[in-house]
């Protein structure tokens, strides 16, 4: 019986004290081991997902932008005035082709459709009361902007009378932040022929298959164009018939051509379809429950026609344009919005349509070649385990602040150069796009 007692005895020994802390040791490590292990798979995943949202805001702001200034001054059938007024080293220039204003223009809704931009008035010394040209100057306007003033000034005013002003509150523009205009023809027109009934033009739409659905209405303006040349004249609509109204009273009414057609000649509605879109960064409150209070955004913003601001893209920071011209002399180069507006003289603008017997402000906006963004994107949300080398940026543009090298951001709770935003912890990269512009003079 006892020695019965004595092998249980040992058979129930447990370990003892030195290996049951040699075991906890050994945990404790593979413990320590795998808590370190998926702190870096989240890091890892953190700062992967922030790259890749990065890299797609960035591309897909430069993408809607870009599509916009591919058709930026186009024009139906022929964009150019078809003869060359000037030749230079690299070859002939063809200034853009020039619509003309047969009605007076003096209702308020006379305007471009955004931002209150009144369709300009004759050139300066031209003869009271006749159609005067409508320069394509007016179909790209880029705007520079400092922290504090935009060159020339952007135009101010709640809903379509103007952009926001700058701030760094919601529901303003980015302070330093560029801001972009481009007018074009769109829609699909209607085929047409025009005919005066006494001195009258009047002008027949021949709706097709596949066309958009003729939208004239009393007192829009019609743009009746052939591949030659255009008009621009107010209408009265009795179906598919405009009859001009309002017209200048020396005017030498006619049609196109002189009635004399070349090509496919359509009528667009110049009020509805004339496309205007504004591109410019504003500030949105961060709906996020984590985030601090007062948080805001800076995204990417489209207006068409004066249209509510449509959010493309959250987390564009800085947008700066360059834009290159043909100069005079053949040659191209590089400017700011500012410098455009401050070497328009008739030594740099290139020839301009023999229609344009006045030089208009701002004459090398026609004559732009093509247009360079830069973008500063960044991560949208604060990524506080991000390392120095996640957070090190380069904008080539703007500022003496930012340099050619990789720049460390500034700490979390410091503002940002120019736009007074606050830094936070994000990832920030730059991205540069240089979109051809080909419907200016070449």
């Amino acid at each position: 019986m006892n020695a019965i007692r004595i092998e249980f005895r040992r058979r129930a020994r447990g370990f003892s004290l030195i290996e049951v802390m040699v075991a906890m040791a050994l945990g404790l490590l593979v413990s320590i081991g795998l808590i370190a292990v998926f702190n870096t798979t989240g890091k890892i995943n953190r700062v992967q997902e922030a790259l890749a949202r990065l890299q797609e805001n960035g591309r897909y702001a430069t993408t809607r932008i870009s599509e916009t200034a591919r058709s930026a001054g186009t024009q139906y059938c022929n964009t150019t005035s078809g003869y060359s007024t000037k030749t230079v080293g690299n070859g002939p220039q063809y200034p853009a082709r020039t619509p003309f204003v047969f009605s007076t223009l003096v209702a308020t809704t006379d305007t471009f459709a955004d931002s209150n931009n009144a369709i300009p008035a004759p050139p300066a010394g031209w003869v009271a009361d006749t159609a005067y040209p409508l320069s394509p100057r007016y179909f790209l306007q880029g705007y520079e902007c400092t922290a504090s003033t935009c060159t020339p000034a952007v135009p101010a005013g709640p809903g379509r009378k103007g952009l926001p002003a700058a701030g760094t509150t919601a529901g303003s523009r980015v302070p330093g932040t560029d801001v972009l205009t481009m007018r074009f023809q769109g829609g699909t027109g209607w085929s047409a022929t025009c005919a005066l009934a006494g001195t009258t033009p009047t002008v027949l739409a021949r709706p097709a298959t596949g066309d958009d659905t003729l939208n004239f209405q009393n007192g829009d303006l019609a743009l009746y164009s052939d591949c030659n040349s255009s008009q621009i004249m107010k209408v009265n609509a009795a179906g598919t018939l405009l009859t001009a109204t309002s017209l200048l009273p020396n005017g030498a009414n006619r049609c196109p051509a002189g009635g004399t057609a070349r090509g496919d000649t359509r009528v667009f509605n110049f009020s509805r379809d004339f496309r205007t879109v504004t591109y410019y960064l504003g500030l949105k409150a961060d709906t996020n429950p984590d985030a601090p209070t007062g948080r805001v955004i800076s995204s990417l913003y489209r207006r068409v026609n004066g249209g509510e601001p449509e959010e493309l893209v959250e987390g564009v920071e800085r947008l700066d344009f360059l834009y290159g011209f043909e100069h005079a002399n053949g040659t191209v180069r590089m400017l700011t919005a500012d410098q455009v507006e401050a070497q328009s003289n008739a030594t740099n603008c290139p020839p301009k349509a023999p229609d344009l017997t006045a030089l208009e402000p701002g004459c090398l906006w026609r004559a732009v070649t093509s247009i360079e963004v830069h973008m500063l994107v960044n991560s949208v949300r604060d990524q506080y385990d991000l390392s120095s080398v996640d957070t090190a940026f380069r904008y080539s543009i703007g500022d003496p602040w930012f340099g050619s090298a990789p720049t460390a951001s500034p700490a979390a709770t410091a503002n940002m150069p120019v736009t007074g935003l606050k830094a936070g912890r994000m990832m920030r990269r730059e991205f540069v796009a240089t979109i051809s512009v080909r419907n200016f003079s070449l």
